[in-house]
């Protein structure tokens, strides 16, 4: 998952956050909801979800 920068269309979710508006496609919230933001200084935005979790490969290894 990634963040663009995207007029909003009619049929998303949106939520405005200390000042910053997010805009998801509703179905795609549906299929991965939820959707967790974080931004840190040093790395900038991390975007996670359920797709995430369905990543692992449940064994312990790092290269997933």
């Amino acid at each position: 998952m990634a963040m663009a920068l995207d007029e909003p269309k009619e049929d998303d979710f949106r939520l405005e956050k200390e000042g910053i508006n997010f805009f998801i496609n509703q179905d795609l919230l549906k299929s991965f909801g939820p959707v967790t933001v974080e931004y840190n200084d040093d790395r900038g935005y991390k975007i996670a979800s359920k797709l995430d979790e369905n990543k692992s490969c449940g064994g312990g290894c790092s290269s997933c």
